[in-house]
């Protein structure tokens, strides 16, 4: 037992010591008035105190004297200072300084905190400014202490006496889980006798269609599976530490000579094996699935699965009487009592007011839609598209067949479907009180339109006049939804939030009236703040505190690097994602969220000083260009904050783009917009307007809207405005003076005299629909044509590149980048060959460069300087290493300057560069293992190693599943008895800047009905001259007057395009809706996709569409140059 604080005498404590029945005391120093610390203990316990003082007693409790440097370390205590802002209440805010200080201890040391259970401040006082609440109490420890003791509670303890809150640790706070249920293991897909047990145990009875039989077999298959593993697996972990110390001892013998190196392999095989099963058993109960088994995180997914049960278990639930209880059996009974509450109909009599309410949405067409069974193939690909380990529903037993008694069903995955079904009814009784004037809502701008609520999945925002008539009005209908369909309105989570305007009277009667607390302006709704005054630092602290929090030293502690690139690119970097999405972040914060990542990237603690050996701005860069493809916050901020400008152009019938334009651009676009007194969420949107007009193009219709020296439309990637000179036409001229309106096409003749020649070309060569359709922005840097920040963070750093100077060749080092992250091996090992390659490794070289090192001499051959490349190729004592599989390499690096060098002289033969990495990882760990003196294996077993190692990877990389091979057919298939295929296809032919569209038509006999090709000017992407193939098909089919038809190509991106409409807003969107308009003319159309090897015919007519004229159709018949292709195309 610690007892701090005593405010007791020497004396005193030792009879404490007595009356407690404690066998040993410890009194520390006196500190005054506060008295002496205290550390009592009985002989059963082994203590050993190092030191103590007034604010300390160091000891040792039951430790070996060879590990107690390393022993798990707990720490509790006042420690009188806060972590994060958030854990003050009262006066102003802490002061942000004090507290990364104790961060960086904290995290220096390891610590991480332990939680608590109870209230949340552990200190209250009062100063001239009112009372404040603190939380200055609290336990830290390491991980190792958190591992080995995961059932622990901490406690904060009411106290009268004193201003602090007790704290109270239980090592067995937590009791493990009963019954724990079937969970099918991935690691068993590594036995072959799994499949065996599961046939087997599927086989066991009949099959049939009853779903209790399925039900039993699943049942019976899991008890079969737990049996065999219990039997044939055991425990995972007792096995790997007896494999260990096998292998450990082995290792021994084969160095003493005692033991041939063979032995040591199949030692090795078995730990590794283990560790592989480990790793998947941890990995699959964690939920951070980012980390590859290759790496072996155990320990990190052993913390995570730890922290996550933690998290996910129920100590105590208060019963209907609000008592507290804690027994398993009770908690059990107030669960099912809870939902079976909750899921039983409170049988309401009158639903006439909703349903009056209710417009029906639903047609007949839908609804049929709706009742149609569904097909096994739909089921099947339902279950085809499930992760492999993981599960829809728990992997428990299975529920007992229940009817639903009220309007929510006892099905998880329907139970939000059916909440949004009810909540219509409130949406619709809102409306039509709206409607009536009986709630006027809000509106931001005089002639704006009237806002009365916003659902949010299952939560609501509901605006009114501060009247207390309209908010009874408000509480009328809420009952009125809560009789009827049964949700109640829960007060706790309910809050109020008045304007500035309301005066404090008016506010207290509404709050009386319906019983609700008030809302603070600081609290977050949704994730992000409610109010954003002038202190944006203060109203977004929150994001660098949590991210910090992620950070905390532990989670280092247990990630390699390659690890903690993905932890910073999986969680770290998306925690801020939606913040900057709406706000424009200071530079200040994002700058202090970079240098926490780049910290926790070099593997710097606290105030620790490490080398951060490549500048953040390279690690930014794009992993084929060199860096690490970390976000640079700033332009990813930008990025973000541009898809709010794209929605209100791209989407403006969404009460989004209403409000906004009421209020900012009336007359005009967000283009057009002017600053004034806006928001700091609508100054956000505007910074992030520029990023917009920098990139969007006009979709040219009938040209009306698009002014043709002022506007992007040129479908030139380099710059998009007209550039020739205005000699014949006004600065105000349309490209509507540039169309044929009656024949839908360029003015050829005209625009080869106003225009240079290749932007005449460009403009000719722009595809036109046959319809009126108008103008239209598109993004063109996205497939679809619909901005994404993505997209336009891409461009943001292509044109940083652009302007930082380079080697000429820089799409040779792009190539062998991209060589180097496909390569077959761990992440660590790419890791540590791109450090490598960029000579960012500690050699003593580059040490010497920053003044760390003197010595500069190899220790291995101790001739010359060591540099990377020296300490890993070019060294002599290397020899027995490379000289054994490269030493046609040796003979080609001879005047390499870099180990990049020597990369692009291997990467020719990529099964040679998978075992150079591996060399390169185990020769630069067994350096380092040198320099502190551990043991090392000999030169000549590297190759071995890493041969061995690279075998174990892939195959531990294959898929234990095998996956069965589509087969792929070679011809053509006929349509259904009574259509027609139609089957097209394109080519391009850049030499001569023109592109090839070629179409037949075939009857379900296969022969020929008609052909076509044609050959157009070059568009600007192959998905261009694929749809015109296809719009120009299909025109064939109509002038024929067929009314079945199967449209079919080998573009998966044009006829998913074809069948859903997504892609209207692309750069061929107007194509698109060509082809819709025309199909309205047919009796069945179905488009079809088809593999290249199927769409022969077509394909070869559109690579000969060159030698005939531009357009040129044959009835019944094809050109003699396809017969071939025909013949050898007929089933």
């Amino acid at each position: 037992m610690f007892l701090a604080k005593t405010w007791a005498e020497e004396a005193r404590l030792r009879r404490l010591c007595v009356d407690l029945k404690f066998d040993h005391c410890w009194i520390g120093p006196s500190a005054g008035k506060t008295g002496c610390l205290v550390l009592l203990w009985k002989d059963s316990v082994s203590v050993e105190v190092v030191s103590s003082s007034p604010n300390h007693i160091d000891a040792l409790v039951g430790a070996d004297p060879v590990d107690q440097f390393s022993l798990p370390w707990l720490c509790v205590d006042d420690f009188n200072e806060l972590l994060w802002s958030h854990e003050k209440l009262g006066l102003g805010p802490k002061q942000d300084c004090r507290m990364k200080e104790f961060r960086d201890v904290l995290d220096e040391c390891g610590f991480m905190d332990l939680g608590y259970v109870g209230e949340k401040f552990t200190w209250r006082g009062k100063r001239a400014g009112g009372m404040v609440l603190e939380r200055l109490d609290r336990a830290d420890a390491t991980n190792g202490w958190f591992s080995r003791f995961p059932g622990f509670k901490v406690q904060h303890l009411h106290t009268q006496s004193s201003d602090h809150k007790a704290i109270l640790i239980k090592l067995e706070g937590i009791s493990p889980r009963p019954n724990r249920p079937f969970k099918f293991e991935q690691m068993w897909l590594k036995e072959g006798a799994c499949s065996e047990i599961v046939i087997k145990a599927w086989g066991s009875t009949s099959l049939n269609a009853n779903m209790p039989q399925i039900v039993g077999k699943i049942l019976a298959c899991g008890e079969k599976l737990t049996t065999w593993s219990q039997q044939s697996f055991g425990s995972i972990k007792r096995q790997v530490v007896k494999k260990s110390k096998l292998l450990s001892k082995a290792e021994l013998d084969a160095a003493n000579g005692k033991l041939d190196y063979e032995m040591v392999k199949a030692r090795r095989a078995e730990v590794n094996d283990l560790l592989d099963k480990e790793s998947q058993m941890w990995q699959q109960r964690s939920r951070s699935l980012f980390l590859k088994c290759g790496d072996r995180n155990t320990s990190y997914f052993h913390s995570k699965a730890s922290h996550r049960f933690r998290r996910n278990r129920i100590s105590g639930l208060r019963d209907s009487s609000n008592s507290w209880c804690t027994d398993d059996r009770t908690i059990r009974n107030i669960a099912c009592d809870y939902y079976q509450s909750l899921f039983t109909s409170g049988q309401p009599l009158d639903f006439s007011v909703i349903l009056e309410a209710v417009k029906p949405t639903v047609t007949e067409s839908m609804n049929s839609q709706i009742l149609r069974p569904f097909l096994k193939e739909e089921v099947e690909v339902a279950i085809k598209q499930m992760k492999p380990i993981s599960a829809p529903s728990p992997d428990a037993n299975p529920l007992q067949p229940s009817t639903p008694q009220g309007v929510c069903a006892r099905v998880t995955l329907l139970s939000p479907y059916l909440f949004l079904i009810c909540s219509e009814g409130l949406h619709s009784l809102l409306h039509q009180a709206a409607e009536a004037n009986q709630i006027w809502g809000v509106s931001i701008c005089r002639s704006g339109p009237r806002l009365t609520h916003l659902f949010f999945a299952d939560d609501c925002l509901v605006f009114c006049q501060a009247f207390l008539g309209e908010c009874r009005r408000i509480q009328e209908l809420l009952d009125c939804y809560e009789k009827a369909l049964g949700p109640q309105l829960n007060h706790n989570k309910t809050g109020l939030f008045f304007s500035k305007s309301t005066p404090p009277l008016i506010s207290k009667q509404i709050k009386d009236a319906l019983g609700v607390q008030e809302m603070k302006q600081y609290e977050k709704y949704l994730g992000l703040p409610t109010l954003v005054g002038r202190n944006k630092k203060a109203s977004l602290r929150y994001i660098k505190e949590r991210i910090e929090s992620k950070l905390q030293g532990w989670k280092e502690l247990l990630l390699s690097q390659a690890g903690r690139e993905i932890l910073l690119k999986a969680v770290i970097q998306a925690i801020s994602t939606l913040a900057m999405s709406c706000f424009k972040l200071l530079a200040t914060l994002c700058n202090d969220i970079e240098v926490l990542i780049r910290k926790f990237w070099w593997g710097q603690r606290g105030n620790q000083r490490k080398i951060h050996w490549t500048k953040w701005s390279s690690l930014c860069h794009p992993k084929q260009m060199g860096g690490m493809g970390f976000k640079e916050l700033q332009k990813f901020n930008d990025a973000m904050i541009a898809k709010q400008v794209w929605r209100l152009m791209d989407n403006k019938s969404s009460l989004f783009h209403r409000f906004f334009k009421a209020k900012f651009f009336p007359n005009g676009s967000i283009l057009d917009a002017k600053e004034g007194n806006g928001s700091f969420a609508w100054k956000s949107i505007l910074k992030g307007r520029e990023v917009i007009k920098n990139g969007v193009q006009w979709r040219v219709g009938n040209g009306s809207l698009i002014r043709i020296y002022h506007y992007s439309w040129l479908p030139n990637p380099h710059n998009k405005c007209v550039v020739s000179p205005r000699d014949f036409l006004g600065c105000d001229a349309r490209v509507s003076v540039l169309i044929d309106s009656v024949h839908h096409c360029s003015m050829k003749d005209t625009i080869d005299n106003i225009f240079l020649p290749h932007e005449a070309a460009m403009i000719i060569s722009i595809p036109l629909s046959f319809r009126n359709c108008v103008d239209k922005y598109f993004w063109p840097y996205t497939t679809d044509g619909s901005y994404s920040a993505k997209s336009r963070y891409k461009r943001l750093l292509e044109k940083e590149l652009r302007d930082v100077p380079s080697s000429s060749d820089s799409t040779s080092t792009s190539s062998i980048w991209k060589g180097v992250w496909r390569l077959q091996v761990p992440n660590r090992v790419k890791t540590v060959l791109w450090r490598a390659s960029l000579d960012s490794l500690p050699s003593k070289a580059n040490l010497r460069k920053r003044k760390i090192a003197s010595d500069v001499l190899c220790p291995g051959c101790k001739l010359t300087c060591e540099t990377t490349l020296h300490a890993l190729w070019s060294c002599t004592a290397l020899s027995p290493v490379w000289d054994a599989n490269f030493a046609w390499l040796l003979k080609k690096t001879k005047n390499c300057l870099s180990l990049l060098d020597v990369i692009q002289c291997c990467q020719d033969h990529s099964d040679s560069l998978d075992l150079f990495a591996m060399i390169i990882s185990l020769l630069w760990t067994r350096r380092n293992k040198l320099r502190v003196g551990e043991s090392v294996p000999p030169l000549a077993n590297i190759n071995a190693l890493a041969a061995d190692s690279l075998q174990e990877f892939h195959r531990a990389q294959s898929s234990p599943i095998p996956t069965a091979k589509p087969v792929i057919h070679t011809r053509w298939s006929p349509p259904p008895a009574g259509w027609v295929k139609v089957n097209f296809d394109e080519a391009t032919f850049k030499e001569s800047n023109l592109a090839g569209l070629g179409g037949v038509i075939r009857n379900d006999r296969g022969l020929i009905m008609a052909a076509f090709t044609q050959t157009i000017p070059l568009p600007t992407s192959v998905e261009m001259v694929e749809v015109l193939a296809a719009r120009n098909a299909l025109g064939l089919v109509q002038e024929l007057c067929l009314n079945k038809v199967q449209l079919e190509g080998d573009s998966e991106v044009i006829i998913n395009a074809l069948s859903t409409g997504v892609m209207v807003s692309s750069s061929y969107g107007h194509i698109i809706m060509d082809i819709n308009h025309l199909s309205s003319a047919f009796q069945c159309l179905a488009f079809c996709h088809t593999r290249r090897p199927r769409n022969k015919v077509a394909h070869k007519l559109a690579r000969s569409a060159c030698m005939f004229s531009p357009f040129q159709v044959w009835l019944e018949e094809i050109p003699l140059e396809v017969v071939s292709v025909y013949s050898a195309d007929i089933p």
